[in-house]
């Protein structure tokens, strides 16, 4: 599967408005900010010479003793540990420079230190504690109306659940933060808000959206030369060319302009992240030396960056390489080193998990000691009650019981309601798989044939008639399989569906007919008045009625105008599918056609009706109504 490359924005070091804070600042101070600000923007190739160039600038700050300033110090020799991947003191010295802004109440300095300690959690795949950070750097921002600081943090929060697979609470963050820097005309957090948009749209497997958001985000890269959001552009227009158009040439040419541009700015994660994709790309295209050689890179550059995750990838990737080679000794042998690598990151979760849940244990183990013993004491309190009075202590005993039994019904209500919960969750999880699986295995090896297949048609051998159309015929059949996989994950993925996600996706289908089909009118209308829910059984047939309908009217019928009417009226939806083809003997036909008959039972299976008037003169009509 190709992959797509998230923009995470790591402010490592001032806001446009701190050039107005060091107005306070002395002439001495002044000196010292302009200098700290440089080093944090300078790129260093040696890691000894940046740290010695930050640290030569510790005597002046001792001297002039200005928290602002040692904030910012602290800020720089953090983004020094990052780019030279020493996570551990990047974050000790984040904390720092958290430290010193508050000392110095600059609330600002210090919402931006405790996102980009997110983003550092973040990079580490550690998503609860970048989430945690995210949401208290956000306090501070939206209270003060800091926007465009906001705006960077619903970005970010947008990453975090897009990597946790949740796309439309990624969507929405995504949006937020778009609107956020359209309203500050801020042209260089525009384009990366609109790859992150384009990224939600190609995890729901929208391709038209997803692009589009990238072409957008690439024209205001190009304006203002920001090769660090081209990288990210062409990474993901060249996933979508590949993965969702089929298009394998233009998708290579696009992943090789990103390696250029991240060779160019030594970014170290984007080029692994960038040699595993297009390597993935080789082994489909059975070019093995080209697959293995960019394997071999971002297995290195993982190595050196420490970075594990991808460094699983590459594993995972020279096994299917070598297996791809009939060389299963050595896939064996590229298998186990993933499965181990795998393993250890597994293991390093499972252990940290385990050590939260032990502090939670004792905490919780401590918390019962003290009510227990407060417990102790109350008994003793209740027996000298007991002496003086036998009415008192029978009333006390009856209150209590029926507190303890209202107490335990409560508590067992919940208990049902949590089981409920964490069933409902395991169901979701494994549909979840389920379309993971489907999309990451079948999804891919349906790309990788229709790959061979453009390579056959492209190659120099001359085949004759038949072969040729037989080769087109399997393009359209796999083409036309991935279309369906998308549709089925698209259901699996979801619960529930609202009408306007219906409505959506049918308009994507009548648009795509539209782009196949250039003798056929297509007119398409859906009116929703309350954008009710749908269970995913309802959405899915709904949809492939529409598809049934229109794909026969575009074989069969030789019609010029084919119209698709949707409206809801109050608790029903109305549907219409219309052409003025050729029309058929309907009540003969449907003995006969699977597809009719097909179109009759899914409209029952959403306790629909199902009216047909066809005839030679005026074409074909369908009426459907459903209860919603």
């Amino acid at each position: 599967m190709i992959k797509i490359y998230q923009i995470l924005i790591l402010f490592f070091l001032v806001s446009h408005s701190f050039g107005q804070e060091s107005n306070d600042f002395s002439k001495e101070n002044k000196k010292l900010f302009e200098e700290l600000s440089l080093l944090g923007k300078k790129k260093f190739e040696n890691e000894q010479t940046s740290l010695k160039s930050i640290e030569s600038l510790e005597p002046k700050l001792k001297a002039q003793d200005v928290d602002s300033l040692f904030g910012l110090y602290h800020r720089v020799k953090f983004n020094h540990y990052n780019n030279f991947l020493k996570r551990d003191l990047a974050l000790k010295s984040i904390e720092l420079s958290i430290s010193y802004y508050k000392k110095a109440n600059n609330l600002k300095q210090v919402a931006l230190s405790t996102m980009n300690k997110g983003n550092l959690f973040l990079w580490q795949s550690d998503n609860k504690n970048a989430l945690i950070n995210y949401f208290e750097a956000l306090k501070i921002t939206e209270k003060n109306k800091f926007n465009h600081q906001s705006g960077l943090i619903y970005k970010n929060i947008g990453v975090v659940f897009s990597n946790q697979d949740k796309q439309k609470e990624a969507l929405e963050y995504a949006n937020k933060a778009l609107q956020v820097f359209l309203n500050l005309k801020d042209d260089e957090q525009i384009a990366g808000a609109y790859i992150n948009v384009g990224n939600c749209y190609f995890n729901q497997y929208d391709a038209n959206n997803a692009l589009d958001n990238y072409k957008k985000a690439e024209k205001i890269s190009i304006k203002t030369n920001n090769l660090e959001n081209l990288s990210f552009v062409y990474n993901n227009i060249g996933s979508v060319y590949i993965e969702d158009k089929g298009d394998t040439i233009q998708g290579v040419n696009y992943l090789k302009k990103s390696i250029d541009i991240r060779t160019q700015l030594k970014d170290l994660n984007g080029l692994i992240f960038s040699y595993n994709n297009i390597a993935n790309i080789y082994i489909g295209l059975k070019k093995f030396e080209l697959a293995e050689e960019n394997i071999i890179k971002a297995k290195q550059y993982a190595i050196e960056a420490n970075n594990k995750r991808e460094l699983t990838e590459s594993f995972r990737l020279l096994s299917y390489l070598n297996e791809s080679k009939n060389d299963y000794k050595q896939a064996l042998h590229f298998h186990k080193l993933y499965l181990k690598q795998k393993d250890s990151l597994i293991n390093e979760k499972n252990n940290k998990d385990v050590k939260e849940l032990d502090i939670k244990y004792q905490t919780e183990k401590k918390e019962k000691q003290i009510l227990q013993q407060q417990a102790e004491v109350k008994q003793k309190n209740i027996w000298l009650l007991l002496i003086s009075s036998f009415v008192i202590i029978g009333f006390i005993l009856f209150r209590n019981f029926r507190a303890k039994a209202k107490l335990q019904k409560e508590q067992l209500e919940l208990e049902n309601k949590l089981l409920e919960e964490q069933s409902n969750y395991k169901i979701q999880e494994q549909r979840l798989d389920i379309s993971r699986e489907l999309h990451d295995n079948v999804g891919s090896q349906l790309t990788f044939i229709i790959s061979i297949l453009d390579n056959l048609k492209s190659s120099s051998v001359q085949f004759d008639d038949a072969i040729d159309k037989k080769i087109d015929t399997l393009t359209n059949f796999a083409n036309k399989s991935i279309s369906e996989l998308r549709d089925t994950i698209w259901v699996l993925n979801s619960k529930q569906l609202s009408l306007s996600e219906l409505k959506s996706r049918m308009l994507n289908f009548i648009k795509d007919a539209g782009e196949s089909v250039d003798t056929i009118r297509f007119q398409f209308d859906f009116d929703i008045q309350n954008d009710v829910q749908l269970s995913s059984k309802q959405a899915i047939n709904l949809y492939r009625i529409l598809q049934e309908i229109v794909n026969n009217a575009i074989k069969h019928a030789n019609a010029k105008d084919i119209s698709v009417s949707i409206s809801q009226i109050e608790n029903e939806l109305q549907i219409k599918i219309s052409d003025n083809g050729i029309g058929f003997d309907y009540e003969s036909k449907k003995k006969k056609s699977f597809g009719l008959t097909n179109i009759q039972n899914r409209v029952q299976e959403v306790n629909g009706s199902l009216q047909v008037e066809s005839n030679e003169a005026k074409g074909t009509n369908y009426s459907i109504t459903v209860k919603l």
